[in-house]
């Protein structure tokens, strides 16, 4: 199964990519493009629903994030993956990143099914449902695993792929308090248009929040 997950992304190049997250009575937006030939995947989004936080732009280039929100200023903030210090660090890129997430599956992959195909957006899918057992997810990602007590025992992962092997869907179930996410991935090798943001409209997190 976590074969199959790979694959998909060995002759992967770009992608539109959607995401919808649910939470704590909270719905999350998101739409961009990926870029699957950088390791790690170069990503762009355009985030909604963030709680008060308005409207926020992500770019991951290079292991760099850069985040703009709206609410809160005009410039990008600027975070160094690489930076040991940075507390989102590795568990942030491995989230975007297919790969990084076939690897935690398979740390803790209790089961997987060949559900069969299925009808989505018009398109004949195959749909396969993985059961991953949190604790070993968390301790593969090398997180406390005790922090896996907002998440049930068992994470549920329902995938469709194309008839080309590619992803088309991820669905991940993570219980009433975590929730649920959604991913699809439509339009491969269309153009994107990924790149950092200029010097000039990036500060760091210690300008924002006044401690440089």
């Amino acid at each position: 199964f976590t074969d199959l997950m790979v694959a998909a992304f060995d002759e992967a190049t770009t992608a539109d990519i959607t995401m919808e997250m649910t939470a704590g009575g909270q719905e999350i937006e998101a739409v961009g493009q990926a870029d699957y030939r950088t390791q790690p995947p170069s990503t762009r989004m355009e985030m909604s629903g963030m709680g008060g936080m308005g409207e926020m732009t992500m770019v991951m280039v290079d292991n760099v994030i850069y985040m703009r929100i709206a609410q809160m200023d005009d410039k990008f903030i600027k975070l160094d993956l690489d930076d040991p210090a940075n507390p989102m660090g590795d568990t942030f890129t491995n989230q975007l990143d297919p790969r990084a997430q076939a690897e935690i599956i398979e740390a803790g992959l209790v089961s997987a099914t060949y559900v069969g195909e299925e009808e989505v957006g018009g398109e004949d899918l195959d749909r396969y449902t993985a059961v991953v057992d949190s604790e070993a997810m968390f301790e593969q990602m090398e997180l406390d695993p005790a922090a896996a007590g907002a998440l049930p025992e068992e994470v549920t992962y329902d995938l469709w792929f194309d008839d080309e092997g590619r992803f088309a869907q991820m669905v991940v179930d993570m219980g009433a308090t975590a929730g649920e996410v959604v991913m699809r991935f439509e339009n491969w090798g269309s153009d994107v248009d990924i790149e950092a943001p200029p010097a000039s409209q990036v500060t760091d997190m210690g300008a924002m929040t006044g401690l440089s």
